[in-house]
């Protein structure tokens, strides 16, 4: 995971946050589908609110949880005679101070 970027907001009553984050998934398992597993996790806890698998910040208010990229980038390459699932997505996260 990286914080790509993190700007400073708001409204006319509250401060807000508005945070980009990479997700970069990897594996050498001959199929995808354990990238794309985890992909899924990540995805559902940023993209359903009011559900148990929210993501929780301490001290903030998730105001907005989306998917930023569309399609996710998965990509098969080789290093030293082992192929590597690289799966990339990014999330747009908008939370306020509490």
């Amino acid at each position: 995971m990286r914080i790509i970027t993190g700007t400073g907001g708001g409204t006319l009553t509250e401060d807000q946050e508005d945070v980009l984050i990479q997700f970069n998934i990897y594996s050498d398992d001959p199929s995808s589908e354990a990238v794309c597993d985890i992909f899924q996790e990540i995805s559902d806890a940023f993209n359903e609110p009011d559900d148990e698998d929210e993501l929780d910040i301490e001290n903030y208010k998730v105001v907005s949880m989306t998917r930023h990229d569309e399609p996710y980038m998965l990509n098969r390459w080789e290093e030293k005679g082992i192929f590597v699932w690289d799966l990339m997505s990014q999330f747009r996260i908008i939370v306020s101070k509490t």
